[in-house]
């Protein structure tokens, strides 16, 4: 599954999430989009902990499904994390 989610709380910047989520609903690549364009992507190796992020089954993420071809758009267009 490919969702897309804007975040902008807790005292994170603002930014778009591009997820790719696993059956189990661990991200298995993450791109995180900064309101100034700047394009980071991230896998399970670049994080210490990946817990189950999404519940499949509730309806909140219906509306935040994406098309595959958007996600590797975004993942094509950022940089690695540790490449800052």
């Amino acid at each position: 599954m490919h969702l897309r989610r804007r975040w902008d709380g807790d005292g994170d910047e603002p930014a778009t999430y591009f997820m790719e989520v696993g059956s189990d609903g661990r991200r298995l690549r993450q791109v995180e989009l900064a309101a100034d364009g700047t394009a980071l992507k991230s896998g399970p190796n670049d994080w210490t902990f990946n817990p189950p992020v999404v519940d499949l089954f509730d309806p909140e993420w219906a509306d935040k499904e994406i098309h595959p071809d958007e996600f590797e758009t975004a993942w094509l267009r950022a940089r690695h994390v540790d490449s800052q």
